[in-house]
């Protein structure tokens, strides 16, 4: 009799360590799932947010654009500029079958920037379908090479591309290529620093350097687009 009391006493101990690790288990992978879901949420925000910012910043390029020039209207982008005729590189590691291919926009160049390993095709345009899949140069900015301050956008977090991801590892003195497909424009790196999103002025042309190409991306991608990652560099020449 006490022999079975006893095993009953072990089988119900065991079922009852048992229940406590499944529990321990679910509980385990709810919290893991859960944050891969807030995670997840937080990189779709963060991608909104960047994108809703590039389009107002673009709409003010295009208007300062078209008022620096009231009797005309805006110069279509890329006119005048070869197309590249070398292949397209793909962003490693961002390819999604489910986006728009690159060879349905307009291809501008490619943009290389050895000290964060980037070799990317650069587009016209900084809509959602554009910023997917790549670089876009901000329309109403001068297109690279060409007087002014010419603007190009990217994420560095999201669920799509993210060729500016390591932006940060940029800094001055570095180099940054654009080659349009005749002519390949170096820049090197003379300033970096963080805006607020609505600073606008990221985008005036620069006084002391009539040649400029700057870069733009979210500053803190994992907690919303709430600053910008400003990279500016001047052109050495081609």
């Amino acid at each position: 009799m006490k022999s079975n009391v006893k095993a009953a006493r072990k089988h119900s101990e065991h079922k009852w360590t048992s229940n406590v690790a499944i529990l321990c288990g679910a509980a385990i992978l709810l919290t893991t799932g859960g944050t891969e879901i807030y995670n997840y949420l937080q990189r779709r925000a963060a991608e909104a947010n960047f994108g809703a910012q590039m389009q107002q910043l673009e709409a003010a390029a295009l208007t300062a654009a078209a008022q620096a020039s009231p009797t005309t209207a805006p110069p279509t982008p890329g006119v005048g500029t070869p197309m590249p005729t070398v292949a397209v590189p793909i962003v490693t590691g961002n390819a999604n079958p489910t986006l728009a291919p690159i060879a349905s926009f307009q291809v501008l160049g490619i943009l290389t920037i050895k000290s964060m390993g980037l070799t990317v095709p650069v587009v016209e345009g900084t809509g959602t379908d554009q910023l997917h899949v790549t670089v876009g140069h901000i329309a109403g900015t001068p297109m690279p090479g060409q007087l002014g301050n010419s603007a190009l956008a990217g994420h560095r977090s999201g669920v799509s591309a993210k060729p500016f991801v390591h932006l940060d590892y940029v800094h001055v003195g570095d180099s940054i290529d654009f080659f349009d497909g005749g002519t390949t424009y170096r820049y090197i790196v003379f300033k970096t620093f963080v805006v607020k999103p609505d600073e606008n002025w990221v985008l005036r042309p620069l006084a002391d350097s009539p040649y400029t190409m700057t870069l733009i991306s979210c500053y803190y991608p994992l907690f919303g687009a709430t600053e910008r990652l400003i990279v500016q560099g001047r052109l050495q020449g081609t």
